[in-house]
């Protein structure tokens, strides 16, 4: 039954359907807006540690951005973008908690 199921889930490389299919662009793209309105509301304070905070939110937010455009130029397949998806979404957490622990 196991092989029957692979057979229609794999394309003609062997390959599974998330792997054949590339990266969710619309997706990331939304989590982008999403985490930096998140990081927007729950970061910012008027000191120097909400400036610090609101600083790396917006490298890290770059770096994905970059992240995306050469995961785009290399047309790349998989589920990766998935991982970047949840960094971003928990940003605001571990944000704070490393600005607060360093």
């Amino acid at each position: 039954m196991l092989t029957l199921l692979n057979k229609f889930t794999t394309d003609t490389a062997g390959h599974s359907a998330a792997e054949a299919a590339g990266w969710n662009f619309r997706w990331l793209v939304c989590a982008l807006v999403i985490a930096f309105l998140m990081q927007g509301l729950f970061l910012p304070c008027l000191c120097q540690i909400g400036e610090a905070r609101m600083r790396v939110a917006i490298i890290f937010d770059g770096l994905v951005i970059l992240r995306m455009a050469i995961a785009g130029f290399r047309r790349e397949r998989g589920s990766g973008w998935i991982f970047y998806a949840a960094l971003l979404y928990s940003s605001p957490l571990w944000i704070a908690w490393a600005i607060r622990h360093a």
